[in-house]
């Protein structure tokens, strides 16, 4: 197995290809939600952003959003899975 602190872009997207997205969780994170406070009606920078449904969950929360993702098919499962138009 790879060194994750070593990983490509390329192993990121052939770990999404073989769909093994583990880290990937069905919620928004427990963490962020409790301490919101801390950034509400910010503008939040996500990198790596994936598909997390923590930028959803902000965005409903009156937040700005910047995500960053550099595998294509991660933002995209996003804003397919969340009924968000897009262009690529």
């Amino acid at each position: 197995m790879v060194n994750p602190t070593e990983m490509e872009v390329s192993d990121w997207s052939q770990r999404w290809d073989d769909r093994k997205i583990g880290f990937h969780l069905s919620e928004a994170n427990s963490i962020l939600v409790k301490n919101f406070e801390q950034v509400k009606g910010s503008t939040v920078f996500v990198p790596l952003c994936g598909k997390t449904l923590d930028m959803l969950w902000l965005a409903q929360q009156g937040c700005t959003v910047i995500g960053v993702e550099a595998v294509g098919k991660a933002i995209e499962e996003f804003f397919e899975e969340n009924g968000i138009g897009h262009t690529v």
